[in-house]
């Protein structure tokens, strides 16, 4: 009867300065998300695939994280 409940003590934090500032999990995913999609969409323009020019790519992606 161990395993029959899991309490979770995470931490919401990867790296923490203070109490309330530093950099959360879910702030790395988004940058991951990012850069995944920056590369997708690099390799998409390459082939063809895509309505945008490769060198267009860095400037949407960066609008898009910003917007």
């Amino acid at each position: 009867m161990f395993f029959a409940f899991y309490v979770h003590h995470l931490s919401p934090f990867l790296i923490r300065f203070n109490d309330q500032f530093g950099v959360r999990w879910y702030g790395l995913a988004y940058i991951a998300g990012f850069i995944a999609a920056f590369y997708i969409m690099k390799w998409l323009a390459r082939k063809g695939y895509g309505s945008l020019r490769e060198n267009q790519v860095g400037d949407f992606i960066f609008y898009a994280a910003l917007f």
